[in-house]
């Protein structure tokens, strides 16, 4: 992950419920360390767009995104 330190953390995320799982996480983050209550409410966050709340700062590519299990 981006936020351990030090090298040899990445990798490829191959099959869609990992790359679900790493996106989760991510956004689980700045609650998690007390910066906001809910992950949505990071300003910084792209939670929010994922919930189709707000857009996020830097805009998602939806085409892009691996499909969930409901399509």
């Amino acid at each position: 992950m981006t936020w351990q330190r030090g090298g040899g953390h990445d990798r490829n995320l191959v099959d869609r419920r990992a790359a679900w799982d790493e996106i989760n996480d991510l956004h689980a983050v700045p609650p998690r360390h007390g910066l906001c209550l809910r992950r949505e409410d990071w300003k910084y966050s792209s939670a929010a767009d994922y919930l189709r709340l707000r857009p996020s700062p830097i805009p998602i590519d939806r085409e892009s995104l691996p499909q969930t299990d409901a399509g």
